[in-house]
């Protein structure tokens, strides 16, 4: 029972945890693809909408319905904007409901967005951090830097905020997005990305933002929680799959529970055996040792009982055999007193 308990401990709870990291870290992955795949597909789509209209003429006709078009395809783009050599906006694409609106966005500044700067800085796709749209939602806006102009697309995050609460349901687990301050973009609770909320400081969410995976322990909401972390490519976000600590543990504990209640009946049962036939052998070792006084008293035909043990009957034959060999002798014995 102990060989077989402590093999089960050194062998199957291991590989038990590390089927359950592993379903862990697939969701994390799953997670951190979903929200990669949304990022990288509008941030190419806005670069090849920039190459077809920096091959119009500068007040083409058709620039306004690209943008609108651009917009209205299904992704998570929710207003589009072109913007001239100082950053002030040319031309605007709207959802139709809000195109009424456009003439509302034209002239607007966005020399002072950081991450415009940087984008007209650096030449390439820069990303801003998430911010709470006019529309009440997550938002993330990315630009796209062409000569003398810029391209911006402001992303609603709604999409993802629906997946890790679905995929939450289906998983029994906390799917979480963060951005590259901590800051809540995506969670189960709507609340807690409406309020920007961050998540606190920890091994686990340091090690995404350095672009590895890590699984550990961290605390949310003041709540013990087991997490494991992914990096999402592309824009230096972390997809978080999170457990509490109890439930992350549940399936060990009742693993070990299960052994210890199996290991003591095992050992109840196997004492319980032991001491019946411990009693058993004494009882039969008694009438035994009572037959071999009847014997010593005379009594060499007296009945030597038998026994399952081996070693036992071999002892109680070699005293039949004395016991008749004595009485053979003591016949003899008569028989020459009486000639």
């Amino acid at each position: 029972v102990l060989i077989v308990t402590c093999f089960l401990v050194v062998f199957l709870v291991p590989h038990l945890d590390a089927q359950h990291e592993s379903e862990f870290r697939a969701h994390a992955y799953e997670v951190a693809d979903r929200a990669s795949i949304l990022i990288t597909a509008s941030a190419e789509r806005l670069e090849r909408m920039a190459n077809d209209v920096e091959s119009l003429p500068k007040d083409d006709p058709s620039i306004a319905p690209r943008l609108d078009a651009l917009a209205a395809t299904g992704l998570a783009i929710e207003t589009l904007y072109l913007l001239d050599d100082k950053q002030k906006v040319r031309y605007v694409g709207l959802h139709n409901p809000h195109r009424s609106t456009r003439a509302n966005f034209i002239g607007l500044d966005f020399s002072g967005r950081d991450y415009v700067r940087k984008a007209v800085a650096n030449g390439g796709i820069t990303w801003s951090d998430t911010f709470l749209s006019p529309t009440g939602e997550i938002s993330v806006a990315v630009a796209v830097p062409r000569e003398n102009t810029v391209y911006v697309a402001e992303l609603s995050l709604f999409s993802l905020s629906k997946f890790v609460r679905e995929l939450s349901e289906r998983a029994g687990i906390t799917a979480v997005i963060a951005d590259h301050q901590g800051a809540i973009v995506a969670h189960p609770v709507a609340d807690k990305a409406l309020q920007h909320e961050r998540l606190p400081p920890s091994a686990v969410l340091e090690a995404a933002l350095a672009g590895k995976s890590q699984i550990g322990e961290l605390e949310v909401d003041n709540l013990p929680y087991v997490g494991i972390s992914a990096p999402v490519e592309g824009i230096g976000w972390v997809a978080l799959a999170l457990q509490s600590k109890e439930k992350a543990f549940a399936g060990r504990k009742a693993i070990f529970k299960a052994l210890f209640v199996s290991a003591f009946l095992s050992f109840a049962i196997a004492l319980a055996v032991a001491l019946l036939l411990a009693r058993l052998v004494n009882r039969r070792i008694s009438e035994f040792g009572a037959h071999m006084q009847a014997v010593a008293n005379g009594d060499y035909l007296a009945e030597i009982p038998r026994f399952r043990i081996t070693e036992l009957n071999d002892l109680a034959d070699s005293m039949r055999r004395m016991a008749l060999s004595v009485l053979d002798r003591e016949s003899k014995l008569k028989q020459r007193e009486m000639q």
